[in-house]
């Protein structure tokens, strides 16, 4: 992949920019006819695109459209100018980006809305900029390059620039050719290696065999949990010298099977604080109902989303875990409102709401997170109960026959957030 060998002519572009501005400085040129010298004979902006600026120039001058550039080199937050300038020559995204480009290529980069739309789709991102010029759009685009940055920053041995994404996104399409299907590989630290099939700013989808998962991109990135497995790439230095970039690899691991969790009984202090944190979360679901009420028409199904394992907090001198309500609401809305160990278990309308009144309970208990490396506080894993079971899964004779039932209706969907427990194991923690 020759990235600076073909895309290297960007750095003139920014160079010769350089040059125009202290033209313009010194009175000797407009920015707008800087723009203009600017534009001529490079393909980062579509020949169209500016044959249109030319032509809105000619209809409706040019003195708006150099105010706006002003205020972009000299003035107005940046997100003031994008809004000037669309005001001043319309939607044009190819000429927006490049001007962006040309005030700070460290943070902005030029833009082919439909060209890298396909591209970025390509690499799994649900990407929609086409007809689409706003601020918002721009700098989503600019995030999903800066991610792009990142990686190769990682993972390559030689010097890497923000350009370089780019370019490396412009020439996705051949990248067939140079690049194996480990590019899009990733190792997690439980489930092995898998294939990405998707991801946008927040999540990432991988296939492992015929298992399909989805994870918090950052958290699992930043805590190891997922790791990229990269392919040999040869890109070109400045001085058009073969550089083969092939990152180290960690040494294979012999994969030694998961000890058996050891499930120690809870002292007394310990089991007082969950279960005031347990009342706590009842409570606050109350509270925040309106909340939860606002994202019930977002609530489909189970998302299956692994999420690391949170920071404890201190408690009367014990280490918890907080419990989140909305993830508790979303819990009860996706069992719509009904008890899971029998819809036909009575219960009562809530006053504030309007729904069925149940009560969230974390099968797998709260008190244990320590045994896990993910959060247990996931929709998956809590269950919604009367208030009879939710009190008899607590303190009755046959507790451990209802955490049979609700395991065996739940334990694909424990799977599917990392949380993996037999329920011998799951037992251990009622007795």
């Amino acid at each position: 992949m020759r990235i600076r060998r073909n895309e290297g002519y960007k750095f003139n572009v920014i160079v010769s920019w350089q040059e125009q501005v202290k033209a313009v400085q010194q009175g000797k040129l407009s920015y707008v006819d800087a723009l203009l010298q600017a534009l001529s004979g490079v393909n980062l902006v579509h020949y169209r695109q500016r044959n249109s600026i030319k032509e809105k120039l000619d209809t409706r001058g040019s003195e708006m459209f150099e105010d706006a550039l002003r205020d972009l080199f000299e003035g107005n937050e940046d997100s003031v100018a994008f809004e000037e300038i669309v005001s001043a020559i319309g939607g044009n995204y190819d000429v927006l980006g490049f001007l962006f480009f040309l005030k700070d290529p460290n943070q902005y980069m030029p833009i082919r809305s439909d060209m890298f739309e396909e591209r970025l789709r390509l690499l799994g991102i649900d990407a929609h900029l086409s007809h689409n010029c706003t601020w918002k759009s721009y700098q989503q685009y600019n995030g999903w390059i800066k991610e792009i940055y990142q990686y190769l920053q990682k993972y390559m041995n030689s010097s890497v620039q923000l350009i370089d994404a780019h370019s490396f996104l412009w020439v996705v399409p051949g990248l067939s050719k140079y690049i194996d299907s480990d590019l899009q590989m990733v190792e997690h630290n439980k489930f092995g290696k898998g294939i990405v099939v998707g991801f946008d700013r927040d999540l990432i989808k991988v296939k492992f065999g015929k298992e399909t998962r989805s994870f918090e991109k950052q958290d699992c990135f930043d805590r190891g949990i997922l790791r990229l497995i990269p392919a040999k790439i040869s890109i070109y230095d400045e001085d058009e010298n073969e550089i083969i970039v092939e990152p180290e690899r960690e040494p294979e691991e012999t994969v030694i099977p998961e000890p058996k969790k050891q499930i120690q009984r809870l002292d007394k202090d310990t089991i007082e604080v969950n279960d005031e944190l347990d009342n706590q979360l009842i409570h606050d679901l109350d509270m925040k109902t309106d909340d939860v009420q606002e994202s019930d028409s977002s609530i489909a199904s189970y998302m299956g989303i692994i999420k690391p394992r949170p920071e404890p907090v201190e408690r009367k001198g014990r280490s918890v875990y907080s419990r989140n309500p909305m993830v508790a609401g979303k819990a009860l809305t996706l069992a719509r409102h009904k008890c899971e160990i029998s819809v036909d278990h009575p219960t009562f309308i809530r006053r504030n709401n309007g729904k069925p009144y149940t009560e969230p309970h974390h099968l797998v208990p709260m008190a244990y997170q320590d045994l896990f490396e993910v959060s247990l506080d996931r929709e998956e894993n809590i269950v919604s109960l009367c208030s009879n079971c939710h009190n008899e899964i607590h303190y009755g004779k046959d507790a451990l026959k209802l955490v049979e039932a609700l395991y065996t209706a739940r334990k694909d969907l424990l799977k599917s957030v990392g949380i993996d427990i037999t329920l011998s194991e799951l037992q251990q923690m009622y007795c």
